[in-house]
């Protein structure tokens, strides 16, 4: 970020804290800062529009002094398409599916209305996955999370995140669920030393809980299993060694899936896998509560923010986890997980839901499926090799969708937006999530 850009930023930040702005988008720049307004407009070189009714006239931030905008605006009690189409460039959308021909797949998008996809930009389908529904935090419960102990006055809560300088603990009570996934990231500045528990009795020390831990700090990345039960109170499921200066930006974004019902746990770091590991314990935890803490000195802050606890549908992982097989052809695969080779020859729609005509490479008459039957579809490959233009920034959608744009504006409650495949679209703004820059170095989100 330029001089002058730093400038504007401080600035911002300095206004809206004077004055307080309710309901605003809240953006994220590329070092710590962060300020809060309204995006107007992206322009087809990455210059983010900002309005704020403290600010005389807009601010203009370029691509890379914008790291993310979080928009404010809740549709959480909507009701998501159970299918997803995947375009050859990545991006995802949760629709409706319509009709398929020889031409283009007609679609229904709660973000963008009907869609008709030509059939050269598809690389994928994908049936029968269950949105994960976000149980916390809802609006602005984040901020309702309680420090305990004589350290609470180290935490401070400010713009959808928590601060915390030294030692400190954070508490929730939650309700179990069998099958969940825990979001957040985590900044900082000094030496971290970095504990998360999570199905948590909450139980106040010293007492031994049956609970899951992961922790980090100058001795690396550590997931370990702490019970109520047995001899060994503390069992480590994984070890890293990943010290704190080896992450860019002192930043870390970690996700953590439970599945209870199996006894498993996934960690993923920065959204790449780093392990799938069971519970040694014979029984999992059956305690709902999270809590965040500090044991580092007082020289180091840390910052949770983004935060999200959602159910984990295990099944539509496996569907996302399909390989694809020969690309020279269509290949449909069964929700019993039969697979067929050959072309998808259309989708229509019938009595009880869309109805897929496949023709097998094996079979002389068409197979036909109702959607409810099929669990992935994937698209043969083009033959030549499509060049691929670099855009800066993708919008995320409710879903789990993404879309990369290369120009959008805000008018209103609605994006307009142009996409380098389908061209102009016209999004709900309430669909909309938040706006990531993207490191140019391949694109991928």
């Amino acid at each position: 970020m330029s001089n002058s850009e730093r400038l504007t930023a401080m600035a911002m930040v300095a206004l809206v804290t004077a004055g307080g702005i309710v309901r605003a988008d809240l953006i994220t720049l590329s070092g710590e800062g962060r300020l809060s307004g309204t995006v107007r407009s992206i322009n087809g070189e990455g210059v983010v529009e900002l309005e704020s009714p403290l600010a005389e006239a807009p601010i203009f931030l370029r691509a890379e002094a914008v790291r993310k905008v979080a928009f404010g605006n809740e549709n959480e009690g909507e009701d998501l398409p159970t299918s997803r189409v995947e375009l050859h460039n990545g991006d995802i959308l949760p629709v409706e599916i319509e009709s398929l021909d020889d031409r283009q797949l007609a679609v229904m998008s709660p973000v963008a209305g009907r869609l008709l996809i030509p059939r050269p930009a598809l690389k994928s389908l994908v049936m029968g996955i269950r949105p994960n529904k976000v149980i916390y935090p809802r609006g602005d419960s984040f901020g309702e999370m309680k420090p305990e102990g004589p350290q609470g006055d180290n935490w401070s809560y400010d713009e959808g995140a928590w601060s915390v300088e030294g030692q400190g603990r954070l508490v929730r009570k939650l309700e179990p669920l069998e099958q969940f996934s825990v979001k957040f990231n985590l900044n900082w500045s000094g030496n971290p030393s970095f504990q998360f528990h999570f199905a948590d009795p909450l139980l106040p020390p010293p007492q031994v809980s049956d609970r899951y831990l992961f922790q980090f700090g100058n001795g690396g990345i550590e997931v370990r299993r702490e019970s109520a039960k047995g001899g060994r109170r503390s069992t480590t499921l994984l070890s890293l060694n990943r010290r704190p200066e080896q992450y860019p930006g002192n930043q870390l974004r970690v996700e953590i899936r439970v599945d209870r019902t199996n006894s498993m746990l996934h960690l993923f770091l920065n959204d790449e896998p780093e392990g799938r590991f069971g519970d040694p314990v014979g029984s999992p935890p059956v305690a709902g509560g999270i809590a965040f803490s500090s044991t580092a000195g007082n020289e180091t802050q840390m910052t949770i923010s983004d935060l999200q606890i959602a159910e984990w549908d295990h099944s539509g992982d496996r569907h996302r986890t399909e390989e694809r097989g020969d690309g020279t052809v269509d290949a449909l695969i069964e929700k019993r997980g039969d697979r067929f080779g050959g072309s998808l020859l259309s989708i229509k729609p019938g009595p009880d839901g869309p109805m897929f005509a496949f023709k097998s490479d094996f079979q002389e008459a068409p197979i036909e499926l109702p959607e409810s039957e099929v669990s992935t579809v994937f698209f043969k490959e083009s033959g030549g090799k499509v060049e691929e233009v670099f855009h800066p920034f993708v919008l995320r959608l409710r879903g789990n969708g993404i879309i990369r744009v290369s120009s959008c504006s805000f008018p209103g409650d609605r994006i307009e937006a142009t996409h380098p495949l389908l061209g102009a679209l016209v999004l709900a703004r309430g669909g909309v999530t938040a706006l990531e820059r993207l490191e140019e170095k391949g694109g991928e989100p």
